[in-house]
């Protein structure tokens, strides 16, 4: 919990300094969908359950504030749903988690906007602090809701890779498309730390961008 209020703290303070200190570039809305699923090991570091990706969503808005002239931070508001399926048993398992974000973004732009094709490319690296606020388990046909079974830590940390394209329509307005390779760095499961197990979400993100330049 210390590490977790930490980082908020840090990521809070750094939006902050931001917003104070840097030239707004651009604000961006967003949207798209999650292909996600579990990383487990067992007690003795060994993957003795697989599971499969799960479709879900993704919508959010950002605000990109420039440090240099490719140099870019990206503090975002995100609700996504993460999950996994996997069979057990005989039977059929599913889960649906539903997250709320703060992420803070460094992103470096290497193809910019100004050429000719109006077109620039840009790729970077964030972190987040998800709070889980919904999220039910599926054993065939019966359905379990994980806040009241606190099945499940209310906060997650993530870590992200990010390779963003994006297309000037006018000067001013643009639209992109961008991949999010995302995983947890912090268990996920109440129960992990009793039976020595560790319990991840792991991720991918397909989102387009709508976005307005500010500077």
């Amino acid at each position: 919990m210390k590490i977790t209020l930490t980082l908020f703290a840090f990521l809070f303070s750094v939006i902050l300094y931001a917003q104070s200190k840097l030239t707004p570039a651009e604000f961006n809305l967003t949207g798209g969908q999650s292909y996600t699923s579990f990383l487990f090991r067992d007690s003795e570091g060994n993957n003795d359950q697989k599971f499969n990706y799960a479709n879900g969503y993704s919508f959010g808005l950002n605000m990109a504030f420039r440090v240099r002239s490719k140099h870019f931070l990206r503090p975002e508001l995100l609700v996504h749903q993460g999950g996994a399926t996997t069979v057990f048993g005989g039977n059929e398992l599913k889960w649906k988690l539903n997250y709320a974000s703060l992420n803070l973004g460094y992103l470096f732009r290497f193809v910019n906007e100004e050429n000719r094709f109006r077109f620039s490319i840009q790729s970077g690296v964030a972190f987040g602090l998800n709070y889980f606020f919904q999220g039910t388990q599926k054993i065939n046909d019966l359905s379990y809701n994980l806040r009241e079974t606190e099945a499940f830590k209310p906060i997650d940390l993530t870590g992200s890779f990010i390779l963003q394209g994006k297309y000037n329509i006018t000067q001013s307005f643009h639209a992109g498309i961008e991949y999010r390779f995302n995983q947890g760095l912090t268990q996920i499961e109440n129960s992990d730390a009793e039976f020595g197990q560790k319990t991840r979400n792991i991720g991918h993100f397909a989102i387009i961008n709508l976005g307005f330049k500010i500077k």
